[in-house]
């Protein structure tokens, strides 16, 4: 509508530097939304740079295949903008490809009440979540992933008298928002790629953390340490983590958890 608009002589104004920016702005919000202001203007400013740097592609394909600079015609801006689309989508695929490979993925089971689910976890190198209390490791699960354990998933407001003394609330920082809390359960065990997690918990989130559907949980980089011995800290007395990370430094400064 915006390029159609360019023939009509009342909305010239909308193709100057001002209108151009506030039809930028309008398709960002309108594709995206807005979550906070700082993020919506990285937002606009990555639509413009795509922009200009997909049409710039496409200028030099078409003045490469013309021979010149001068009066281009339609069809060779057609063929260009095809050449570049299916290149940079097939550059898209292969870099994707490349940082999924470089993921680590783990096999996790959980059981409770005599039920199991298996499912896939991704291993987040920015995520350390605990319970603030009991300083268990926590897993961060989709709630269609644990349907095995706990069918319809767990609704605070009307928590299952089986499960009550299991509940609990696990505060945890995420994107575009300092706080938030997810419900959580505490099963009988955990099982993280065959090996067994000293006092676990299972945070329910409703949402989806991959796309393709490749993983449906998240852990912490820590949870060898967390399905292992633990050392005293020579200081405090306190249990310390293997991997130096006192128990109840509780973050997912990674940012994959969106806000809920």
């Amino acid at each position: 509508m915006y390029a159609v608009g360019e023939y009509f002589p009342g909305v010239v104004w909308l193709y100057g530097l001002a209108g151009r920016v506030l039809a930028a702005s309008a398709i960002v919000s309108i594709a995206y939304g807005v979550h906070s202001f700082k993020e919506y203007l990285s937002s606009v400013a990555v639509f413009f740079a795509t922009t200009f740097a997909f049409g710039g592609a496409v200028y030099a394909v078409a003045t490469a295949i013309n021979g010149s600079e001068a009066s281009v015609p339609m069809k060779i801006v057609a063929v260009s903008f095809a050449v570049v689309f299916v290149a940079i989508t097939a550059l898209t695929k292969q870099y994707l490809r490349k940082i999924n490979r470089e993921r680590v993925f783990v096999e996790v089971k959980a059981e409770m009440l005599g039920k199991e689910a298996t499912f896939t976890a991704l291993v987040d190198t920015g995520c350390s979540i605990c319970d603030p209390l009991s300083d268990a490791f926590v897993v961060v699960v989709e709630e269609k992933a644990i349907d095995g354990i706990l069918p319809g998933g767990l609704d605070i407001d009307a928590i299952d008298p089986v499960i009550a003394n299991r509940v609990r609330l696990i505060p945890y920082p995420s994107v575009g928002k300092s706080k938030g809390v997810l419900p959580a359960v505490r099963p009988d065990c955990v099982y993280i790629d065959g090996k067994k997690v000293v006092k676990p918990i299972i945070a329910v989130y409703k949402g989806n953390f991959s796309g393709d559907g490749m993983y449906h949980a998240i852990v912490g980089v820590n949870y060898e340490s967390a399905c292992g011995e633990v050392n005293v800290g020579a200081t405090t007395g306190r249990p310390r983590a293997i991997d130096n990370r006192p128990y109840g430094d509780c973050r997912c400064s990674g940012g994959i958890l969106p806000p809920i």
